[in-house]
């Protein structure tokens, strides 16, 4: 797409780094699933993006604890500003559930949360954002469980 919005170089390098990392993460926590990560440069010109981190699964048709359908979908939106040897990541996380129990019962819910945090950028911006969102969302996981 010619006219379609594109990351500079440095983002796209991060953006194909992100999503083998955040792919394997998928298997790892998520026991499978598809995931996705996109980055797009802000308007200022002063390093500063934004992007997503966007997971699924779909626990199929029927699983061992007898749930005919299990599905979870995790949205994370991220921006990042550089300060120096710092940055600032805002971090928007969405978690939606759907379970279905034959003849039992149909759940249904989505839960947010947001959270700010400054990071040494040294340690790369895919981790960062990696540790702050398997954090906020192992919460999000624990509160869905309560």
């Amino acid at each position: 797409m010619e006219d379609g919005i594109k990351p500079s170089d440095k983002l796209r390098k991060l953006e194909v780094m992100g999503n083998e990392v955040f792919q394997q993460y998928c298997g790892q926590y998520y026991d499978g699933g598809i995931s996705s990560f996109y980055l797009w440069d802000q308007e200022e010109d002063d390093g500063s993006f934004a992007g997503s981190v966007l997971f699924k699964k779909d626990g199929g048709k029927v699983s061992k604890s007898g749930m005919e359908k299990g599905v979870w979908d995790a949205v994370h939106l991220v921006e990042a500003s550089p300060k120096g040897a710092q940055t600032e990541y805002k971090l928007t996380s969405t978690v939606m559930l759907s379970a279905v129990k034959k003849d039992m019962f149909k759940l249904e819910g989505n839960l947010t949360r947001q959270e700010d945090r400054t990071l040494a950028t040294k340690q790369g911006h895919v981790p960062n954002i990696g540790i702050i969102m398997e954090e906020m969302e192992g919460g999000m996981r624990n509160s869905l469980q309560q």
